[in-house]
């Protein structure tokens, strides 16, 4: 199945966006897809439908709300009712330095992936007028772009947060939030040296842990095995040069960190649908026209 990165650049200093968006029966994101920042989907009217890669199903409508973390696969299309819909995205970054306690705590719920975990907050949840009414703010704020809008736009996502910290279904034991901040500057080796010979256990080192204890959590924080994860990112990285290059295939190949050209071929199309060459000649075609 398809499944290509989001990566959307951001304002280093506020790592946020808000957009609108409209969905009929003929829209639809079909590829799984994932973005490189967490993301909150209001409905306004209408109806979208979601499906996750572990098989989750999601239908939003009116006044419903759709979480989704940064390492979800998804995909997303319209219904006959055309819905008007506005996503708040933003970094971790934002609102979290990776050190604090207290701050991790508005990140926590979309990190608490499971048997508990809730992507979708329907309207008819106590909790859920508070957060459009924010969301609705937000916007406003955006809109207008008055003095000190981004410092208003934080502090009303900051209690979006805090809402759903303190109501949104968590594990009992969440996770391990040290590990998390250590696998933020991790993520960025891996994809800095995913070009070479990689084991988990230099990236294990890197983290200070053993190979065995960094195997076990980097699955619990991430929702996936360590090779699972670089591979994804060479192929990430591969699908750019194949976009932004004229690089061959084989020279693609040669500088993707896979080990031989047909675990190059199988990993690609595994992730993207299609092999390195289709890619390349559906790019012409505009098939993944703004996906980057």
């Amino acid at each position: 199945m398809e499944q290509l990165l989001e990566n959307i650049q951001m304002d280093r200093d506020f790592p946020f966006l808000f957009y609108r968006f409209h969905y009929d029966e003929n829209t639809a994101f079909s590829y799984y897809h994932y973005h490189n920042y967490i993301e909150i989907t209001l409905v306004w009217n209408g109806a979208i439908e979601y499906s996750f890669e572990d098989g989750t199903k999601v239908r939003a409508g009116a006044g419903d709300i759709v979480l989704v973390n940064n390492v979800e696969p998804h995909s997303v299309r319209g219904t006959k009712e055309r819905a008007s819909i506005a996503v708040l995205g933003f970094l971790p970054d934002l609102v979290w330095n990776g050190a604090s306690d207290t701050d991790f705590s508005y990140i926590e719920s979309f990190f608490n992936s499971g048997e508990v975990f809730e992507n979708h907050i329907p309207a008819s949840r106590a909790y859920s007028d508070e957060i459009v009414s924010l969301i609705r703010q937000i916007g406003v704020e955006r809109d207008r772009k008055e003095d000190g809008y981004k410092m208003m736009i934080k502090t009303k996502l900051m209690q979006i947060l805090t809402i759903l910290y303190r109501y949104h279904p968590k594990k009992k034991q969440s996770v391990n939030r040290r590990f998390l901040a250590k696998t933020q500057p991790v993520s960025q080796y891996i994809r800095e040296n995913c070009t070479r010979p990689l084991s988990l256990c230099e990236c294990a080192g890197f983290c200070s842990y053993s190979p065995a204890y960094f195997s076990k959590l980097f699955h619990e924080v991430w929702g996936m095995r360590f090779s699972d994860y670089l591979c994804r990112v060479r192929v990430e990285t591969s699908a750019k040069l194949l976009r932004e290059s004229t690089l061959s295939v084989k020279e693609v190949f040669e500088r993707s960190g896979f080990q031989s050209f047909s675990a190059f071929s199988e990993a690609f199309k595994k992730h993207t649908g299609a092999t390195p060459l289709q890619y390349r000649k559906r790019l012409t075609k505009g098939s993944y026209a703004g996906i980057i």
